[in-house]
């Protein structure tokens, strides 16, 4: 059972919002390439898992306890947390002490003291229950020469799967445990930082929740909004999307003219939407207000 899913930072939602409507710099696309690559990887190896219901799972977990530490996957049943640490490298590795060098040259530093300060903190925080602490290479292309005991490869999952297959239900004590951690999440750290791109010089438009390409030429009818993908979507939802993403990208209040624009329905059918709902502060009245989503109200998309 996953009892806490992955959500978008505040950072991914918005570089995953800008990209294709503008070039990001360098840093933001090695960054944005590098998110999606781990949380695919992060995806592949929950979906080896989907059929074992009697684990807690907890996917993407950031606990500040003596210091701000990120966890990809924890499992908890019969008393013992499992940690992975999911790598979706490719090619021929080289062992270098604590860093590896991939076969580009570039160096992932501080490998496996990263894994030991995320087993100690694990420890401390869930007395009373066994720690177990691993690195997944999840990726089949993945190749190295180790003698280390704490590396999943590919090659081990079947095995793996089999293993928690069989294992006894989680049990309460598990549960208050996994409740306790879920709790303690911290889904944006205070150490993020946006760089913003002008609001002005992206280019508008919905993205497709399917495709997530932009929708250019959709195809409307009365109610919906049909993307080239075949994808549909109402026009209420449209709207609430629009707002979601001018939001993410704007980082300040919007109109009803500009969620006209993005979504590429009528002004009047926002603004009808957007009177009878209580989740936006406002600035103004009727057509010349602005809006911004009250604080509380806030949250980051699920992936």
């Amino acid at each position: 059972m996953i009892l806490k899913n992955l959500k978008c930072s505040n950072t991914l939602n918005y570089l995953q919002n800008a990209n294709n409507r503008c070039t990001l710099n360098e840093t933001d696309e090695h960054q944005l390439q590098t998110l999606m690559k781990g949380i695919e990887g992060e995806r592949l190896f929950l979906n080896c898992f989907e059929h074992c219901e009697n684990i807690l799972k907890l996917w993407d977990l950031q606990i500040d306890y003596r210091g701000l530490v990120q966890f990809d996957i924890l499992f908890i049943v019969q008393g013992v947390v499992y940690h992975f640490e999911i790598k979706n490298y490719n090619g021929l590795f080289v062992e270098q002490g604590d860093n590896l060098q991939g076969p580009s040259g570039f160096i992932y530093r501080g490998i496996y003291s990263q894994l030991d300060r995320q087993h100690m903190m694990l420890k401390n925080v869930c007395q009373g229950f066994k720690v177990v602490s691993k690195i997944v290479m999840i990726n089949p292309g993945f190749k190295i020469n180790t003698n280390r005991s704490d590396i999943i490869f590919h090659s081990d999952l079947d095995e793996l799967v089999r293993k928690f297959a069989q294992v006894e239900s989680f049990t309460a004590m598990d549960l208050k445990l996994a409740r306790k951690l879920e709790a303690m999440h911290i889904q944006d750290s205070k150490f993020d930082r946006i760089f913003y791109y002008p609001f002005n010089e992206l280019k508008k438009g919905l993205k497709c929740p399917n495709c997530r390409k932009i929708l250019e030429h959709p195809v409307k009818t009365k109610k919906k909004i049909i993307c080239s993908c075949g994808h549909m979507i109402n026009k209420r939802e449209a709207i609430m999307l629009s707002i979601d993403e001018i939001e993410c990208l704007k980082n300040d209040y919007f109109t009803c003219s500009e969620v006209s624009e993005w979504a590429g329905v009528s002004a009047n059918m926002v603004y009808r939407i957007l009177r009878n709902e209580d989740a936006y502060d406002r600035i103004g009245h009727f057509k010349d207000a602005r809006y911004r989503k009250k604080r509380h109200q806030s949250k980051s998309e699920i992936l």
